[in-house]
C-alpha cells in the first residue's frame, strides 16, 4: 500500500514537467523551423535581390525587405505556424505562449500569402494587448509597423515606426524603424527627411545587414538630389565593410557612376576599368563596359562612345544592354548637322535606325518610351519640314514657269533646289546610311525603315504637278495653281507650329513657325490660323498686350473660321441678340470644348425651362446624353428622356430617346402607363390621368445604368451633344492639355533612371 502511494505521488510531481517538456518541445519545434525559413531567407537574399542595370540606381540593392520568398522557406515557415499555433491554443498560461504569440505574427508576415499579412497583423496585435510589458514589445511594434506598411496603412505604420525609433533599448530595432521611416519619406518624394533618417540609421546600426541598408539608402537619397559628393562618401564606407562579390562590385560601380554623375567622367573610366581588370568581376564585366561607353558619351567624346557601344553590344551580345546602347547611339547622332564636332558627323537618319531598333527589337528596355517617342517625333518632322520643302519647291517651279514661257519639264529645279532635297527623298537615303545599311552585320532594320509614306505621297503628289504645271500656259491657271500652293504652303508652317504647340508644348519653337506665316503669308486666308496662334501664345506667356493681338486677329477676319474664339477671348458674346442662342452656344462651348459637363447642363436646362418647343426638345435631349454618358445618372437620364417623349411625342428625339426610355423601364419593372408619372413638370405641364402605377423605386440610387448600346444617330450637326466629341479645330487660347496626376501612397521606394537626373546634361542634345 505504501508502494502505491509512492508511486501515485511519483507521477503527480512527474505530470508538471512532462507537461513542460510538450509545450516546450512544441515550441521549440516552431522556433528551429521559423529559424530554417529564416537562413534559407538570408542564404538566399542575394539572388533575391535587385540588379543593377544600365539606367538605373536601384533603392532596393540592400533592402531588407524581399519581394519574393523561396518555397523552401515557405515550408519551414507552414511548420513554425502550426507548431506555435499549438502552443498558444494548447498551453495558453504556459510560459512560452508569449514567445510563440510573436513568432505566429513574424511567420505570416514573412509567408505571405493572400490573407497572411492580416493574420500577422491580428497576431501581432494580441501580443501588444496581452503582454503590454513584455521586454519583445518594441520588437513587435516594428513588426506590425511593417506589416501596416504592407497593408498600405501607412500613417498608422508611421507611428509605430516612430515609438520603436524613440523607445526601442536596442540599437537594431532604432535602426530599422529608421529605414522604414526613410522609406515612407522617401514615397512621399520628401527626400531631406529620407536623408536625415537613413542617415541615422546607419550611425546606430549594430547589424551588418541593417547598416549595408541604411548606409546604401542614404547614398541613394543623396544620389537622387544630386548631392553626389555626399552620395560617394557613404558608398566609401560601404566598400570598406565585408561584402559578397556581386555586392562590393556594385558598390564600387554605383560609386563610379556617381563620379561620372558629377562630371568626374576620366576618375570614373579610371575606376571601372579596374573593375574590369578583376577577374573576380567577370560576370559584371558588360555593365561596366556599358558604364564606361556612357562617360565617354557625357564627356563629350562622341567618336570613341560610339565605339564602345558598338563594342559592348558585338562582344556580350547582352539583350539587357544591346538596347541601351542603340537607344543612345541614337542620342549621340540625334544631334543637328551645325553641332559638328571634330571628327564626328551626326547623322539623324542613323539616329533614326537606331531609335526604330529600341522601339520594335527591344521592347524591355527602359529607353522603350524614349525612343519611341523620338523615333515618333522625327518621322513627324520629316514629313512636315520635308511637305513645306517640296511645296515650297513647287511654288518656285510655277513662278519661274509664269516668268519664263521657254519653261521646259526637265529643268524644274535649279542645282540648289536639287541639293537642297537630296535628304529629303527618304526612298533614297544618304550615301553614309545605305553603305552602313549594306556593309553592317549587325543591322537589324528593314529595308522600309527609313521610308515616311506620308511624305512620299507628297512626293508624288507635288512631282505630278510639276509634270502638270509642265504643259501648262495659260495665265489664269498658272495663276490659280500659284494661289494653291501658296494656301498649301502656309498650311504646312502652321501644321508644324500646331505640332510643336499642341503636341510637343514647345511654344518658343511654334511661335517661331507662327510668326512666320505672318512675315511671309499675309496674303493667304491662312493667316488667321498664325494670327490666333501667336496670341494664345502669348497669353500663354502672360504678355501684357495678347487681347491686343486677338482683337487685331478677329478685325482682319471677322467671320473667319475661328472667329469665335476671338468673341470669346474679347468678350463679345453679349452682342448676340438672340438669349436662346446664346445659351445654346454657351452650353456647346462647356460641352465639347472645355468638356466642362455640369456647365453645359445648367445652360442647356436654361433652355428647356424658357425656350420654345423645338429647343426645348432639343435641351432636353442634350440633357439626358450628359446624364446618360458623363454624369452616370441613369435614373435622371431616363426621367429626361421620358420628360422629352411625352412634350415631342413625334419628334425625332422622341424616336430616339424611345428605346432607351423602354429598356429603362423594363428593367426596373415600370409599366407603360405609369410612364407619365415619371415627367418632370418643371419642364413640361402634364394633366396626371387615374391611373394605378406599379411600385417603382424613384431614388437614384436603386435605378442601375441605362443600357450603353442604345440605339444613337450619328447626326451630330442635327442634335448637339449626341457623341462629346470636340470638333477638330484650333483649341482656344485658355485650354489646359496637362493633367496632374494623384501620388500614389504605396510604399516602396522608386526606382529613377539615371537618365532623368542627367535630364539638365542632355537639354542641348536632341533639339531641333
Amino acid at each position: 500500500m505504501m508502494l502505491r502511494q509512492k508511486i501515485f505521488i511519483f507521477i503527480m510531481l512527474l505530470m508538471p514537467f512532462v507537461s513542460g517538456c510538450a509545450f516546450f518541445n512544441t515550441f521549440y519545434h516552431a522556433r528551429k523551423s521559423y529559424n530554417n525559413a529564416v537562413d534559407i531567407i538570408d542564404h538566399h537574399k542575394e539572388k533575391n535581390q535587385s540588379q543593377l542595370s544600365s539606367s538605373d540606381v536601384s533603392a532596393d540593392r540592400f533592402s531588407l525587405e524581399l519581394k519574393t520568398v523561396l518555397p523552401d522557406a515557405n515550408q519551414f515557415l507552414d511548420v513554425a505556424i502550426e507548431k506555435a499555433n499549438k502552443v498558444v491554443v494548447l498551453y495558453p498560461k504556459s510560459g512560452w505562449a508569449e514567445d510563440a504569440t510573436l513568432l505566429l505574427g513574424k511567420a505570416h508576415y514573412l509567408r505571405a500569402y493572400t490573407n497572411d499579412l492580416y493574420d500577422a497583423k491580428n497576431r501581432l496585435e494580441v501580443f501588444m494587448a496581452r503582454y503590454p510589458e513584455s521586454k519583445k514589445i518594441e520588437e513587435a511594434k516594428l513588426w506590425y509597423g511593417k506589416t501596416l506598411l504592407k497593408l498600405n496603412l501607412i500613417d498608422d505604420a508611421a507611428e509605430q515606426f516612430r515609438q520603436v525609433s524613440e523607445f526601442a533599448e536596442k540599437s537594431n530595432l532604432k535602426a530599422e524603424s529608421l529605414i522604414f521611416m526613410g522609406d515612407i519619406a522617401v514615397n512621399d518624394e520628401d527626400y531631406a527627411d529620407a536623408c536625415k533618417y537613413y542617415a541615422a540609421a546607419s550611425e546606430m546600426a549594430k547589424d551588418k545587414s541593417v547598416r549595408k541598408s541604411a548606409l546604401y539608402k542614404t547614398f541613394y537619397t543623396y544620389f537622387h538630389t544630386g548631392n553626389f559628393k555626399l552620395a560617394a562618401g557613404y558608398l566609401n564606407v560601404l566598400t570598406r565593410m565585408d561584402l559578397e562579390v556581386s555586392e562590393k562590385f556594385d558598390v564600387f560601380f554605383m560609386l563610379a557612376r556617381t563620379q561620372k554623375m558629377a562630371g568626374q567622367y576620366n576618375e570614373a573610366i579610371r575606376m571601372l576599368n579596374g573593375l574590369i581588370g578583376n577577374l573576380r568581376y567577370k560576370n559584371y564585366f558588360v555593365k561596366a563596359e556599358f558604364e564606361i561607353a556612357d562617360a565617354l558619351r557625357l564627356a563629350g567624346k562622341n567618336s570613341e562612345a560610339v565605339k564602345q557601344f558598338n563594342y559592348v553590344i558585338d562582344v556580350y551580345k547582352n539583350p539587357n544592354f544591346t538596347g541601351d546602347c542603340y537607344y543612345f547611339l541614337g542620342v549621340i547622332y540625334d544631334k543637328p548637322i551645325v553641332s559638328q564636332t571634330g571628327s564626328f558627323v551626326p547623322d539623324p537618319e542613323l539616329a533614326k535606325k537606331y531609335y526604330y531598333l529600341v522601339k520594335t527589337k527591344y521592347t524591355n528596355s527602359p529607353f522603350y518610351t524614349k525612343s519611341s517617342e523620338r523615333y515618333d517625333y522625327l518621322t513627324k518632322m520629316d514629313m512636315l519640314k520635308g511637305s513645306i520643302q517640296w511645296d515650297e519647291t513647287l511654288l518656285h517651279a510655277i513662278d519661274r514657269r509664269i516668268r519664263d514661257s521657254a519653261f521646259v519639264p526637265n529643268s524644274y529645279f535649279s542645282t540648289e533646289d536639287t541639293a537642297s532635297l537630296t535628304d529629303l527623298d527618304l526612298s533614297a537615303a544618304s550615301e553614309a546610311v545605305k553603305a552602313k545599311a549594306i556593309t553592317d552585320s549587325k543591322n537589324e532594320v528593314s529595308k522600309g525603315l527609313l521610308s515616311n509614306p506620308e511624305l512620299e505621297e507628297k512626293i508624288q503628289q507635288v512631282q505630278l504637278e510639276l509634270l502638270d504645271i509642265g504643259q501648262t500656259t495659260h495665265p489664269d491657271t498658272l495663276a490659280g495653281k500659284r494661289s494653291n500652293a501658296f494656301d498649301a504652303l502656309a498650311s504646312g508652317h502652321i501644321l508644324l507650329a500646331d505640332y510643336f504647340y499642341f503636341n510637343l508644348s514647345e511654344y518658343d519653337s511654334a511661335d517661331f513657325y507662327y510668326q512666320y506665316v505672318i512675315d511671309h503669308f499675309n496674303e493667304s486666308p491662312i493667316l488667321e490660323f498664325a494670327l490666333y496662334g501667336h496670341a494664345r501664345i502669348q497669353q500663354k506667356k502672360n504678355s501684357p498686350d495678347y487681347l491686343s493681338l486677338y482683337e487685331f486677329a478677329y478685325n482682319e477676319f471677322p467671320n473667319g473660321k475661328l472667329a469665335d474664339i476671338g468673341r470669346r477671348v474679347l468678350s463679345l458674346e453679349e452682342d448676340m441678340t438672340d438669349s436662346i442662342q446664346a445659351y445654346f452656344k454657351q452650353a456647346e462651348d462647356h460641352f465639347f470644348r472645355k468638356q466642362n459637363y455640369a456647365e453645359a447642363l445648367q445652360s442647356y436646362t436654361k433652355i428647356a425651362l424658357s425656350g420654345s418647343a423645338d429647343h426645348k426638345l432639343q435641351a432636353l435631349y442634350a440633357m439626358g446624353i450628359l446624364y446618360e454618358k458623363q454624369l452616370n445618372n441613369s435614373f435622371e437620364a431616363f426621367r429626361t428622356y421620358n420628360t422629352l417623349i411625352f412634350a415631342g411625342p413625334n419628334s425625332d428625339f422622341a424616336k430616339k430617346a424611345k428605346p432607351k426610355v423602354d429598356a429603362y423601364a423594363k428593367e426596373n419593372k415600370i409599366t407603360q402607363d405609369s410612364l407619365v408619372f415619371w415627367v418632370n413638370r418643371d419642364f413640361f405641364e402634364i394633366t396626371m390621368p387615374n391611373v394605378k402605377t406599379d411600385t417603382a423605386h424613384s431614388q437614384a440610387d436603386s435605378v442601375t445604368t441605362i443600357q450603353k448600346d442604345s440605339s444613337i444617330d450619328s447626326n451630330r450637326g442635327r442634335i448637339p451633344g449626341e457623341y462629346l466629341l470636340p470638333d477638330e479645330e484650333v483649341m482656344p487660347a485658355d485650354t489646359l492639355r496637362a493633367n496632374k496626376n494623384k501620388k500614389n501612397r504605396n510604399i516602396k521606394s522608386p526606382i529613377k533612371p539615371d537618365e532623368a537626373i542627367r535630364e539638365k546634361e542632355n537639354d542641348n542634345i536632341i533639339e531641333e
